[in-house]
């Protein structure tokens, strides 16, 4: 893909999220908001982030160990990425969505064939 064209897809995504965005928060209340926002304790929102943090580092080992089998070469940091970016889309996505971007994703960065990391998709982590 020539750079121009890159450039171009790369402004329309961020043309189509201000326009969501917009009419996503049209009629926010946004005083409220602030006002809410300062009866929140700081430590319990760092602490939420924290736990977080941890349990995504630990699904990413869980996921690393599953797959070792099939594919050994998978690297602990794509993992984790992985199940970051997986708990983003299907925040986003209906049906589990996010997990087919995860599968996508892994093979794309440790270029490993698509059939062995489908099995994540297909219930490989035993929910």
């Amino acid at each position: 893909m020539n750079r121009n064209k890159k450039i171009a897809l790369t402004l329309f995504g961020y043309l189509i999220s201000v326009s969501l965005l917009v009419v996503v928060f049209k009629d926010t209340n946004f005083e409220k908001i602030f006002e809410y926002l300062k009866k929140i304790d700081p430590f319990l929102v760092l602490l939420a982030l924290l736990l977080n943090i941890i349990f995504v580092w630990i699904r990413g080992v869980y996921q690393k160990n599953n797959l070792y089998i099939t594919t050994p070469n998978i690297r602990t940091n794509t993992s984790i990425v992985s199940i970051g970016t997986a708990l983003f889309y299907n925040a986003i996505l209906p049906t589990r969505l996010g997990d087919a971007i995860r599968a996508v994703f892994i093979s794309l960065r440790d270029k490993i064939k698509k059939k062995k990391i489908i099995t994540i998709y297909f219930g490989g982590e035993g929910y």
